[in-house]
């Protein structure tokens, strides 16, 4: 069935659990989650539900608290954003399980792990929709995440993982120098710290050690680098394309 306003529902929170949006600089804030399913009326919807639920801040860090992955709650629809979100009220968490809820949530519980002769194993990390296992990248072991549109199908992630890694050696190294070319100016103009004299490139490519390495199926890839302190504990992304080549390098966090 379709959500209208006043539908009661019960649903199940995903593996995100809840956050929340503000709204401008009022203290006017939203409580946000996701359901991984929901019961409406006498029909369970195995599918995914933006809720919003207006508020101070305060209770909203009251219920971000409350609001856990895979509780269930009950809430009553309210009206409907412009992108399809149900905006609710008179949330409550469950005392009772809902069965068909609660299968659910079992079933999503269980490991999902997928293995690759090349990596090992990699599990699904359900809040973000990605599997996570490890690799060596240029003797450094790293966190190697595939992100795939299909959960059930990471192949072609892999596939695109494995072809990055047997050219390790040569990415890794053009990651580097392409880090310097862009950033080793803003180190030295604007991050310098006290008494810390202007780096050489050798300096600079020398304190960026690897860390973690996403890759899609489009053949997309993210190298995250430790930053050794150069930018006071950010992280170095460069990013690039196994086609196209590198794209893009800064810092994060």
């Amino acid at each position: 069935m379709s959500l209208t306003v006043g539908t009661k529902i019960c649903g199940l929170v995903d593996a995100s659990g809840a956050g929340g949006c503000s709204i401008g600089s009022s203290d006017d804030w939203s409580l946000v989650f996701h359901l991984a399913a929901y019961r409406a009326e006498a029909d369970l919807i195995r599918a995914s539900l933006r809720c919003e639920m207006p508020m101070t801040s305060k209770r909203m860090e009251q219920w971000m608290s409350r609001v856990k992955p895979y509780s269930m709650l009950q809430a009553l629809v309210v009206g409907f954003t412009e992108q399809g979100a149900a905006v609710i009220s008179n949330l409550e968490i469950l005392e009772k399980p809902d069965s068909g809820l609660a299968e659910i949530r079992d079933e999503l519980l269980v490991p999902v792990i997928v293995q690759s002769p090349t990596f090992g194993a990699f599990v699904l990390d359900r809040r973000l929709d990605h599997y996570d296992g490890n690799a060596q990248w240029c003797g450094v072991e790293v966190r190697l995440s595939l992100c795939c549109s299909d959960l059930s199908n990471p192949t072609v992630a892999l596939s695109a993982a494995e072809s990055l890694f047997r050219a390790q050696a040569d990415w890794g190294k053009r990651a580097k120098d392409f880090a310097a070319d862009r950033l080793l100016e803003l180190k030295n103009e604007s991050w310098l710290g006290e008494d810390e004299q202007a780096l050489s490139r050798e300096e600079f490519i020398s304190r960026m050690t690897i860390k973690d390495i996403s890759v899609d199926e489009s053949g997309d890839f993210d190298l995250w680098h430790d930053d050794g302190d150069l930018f006071w504990g950010h992280s170095i992304l460069v990013s690039g394309n196994l086609a196209a080549g590198l794209a893009d390098a800064g810092i994060h966090g």
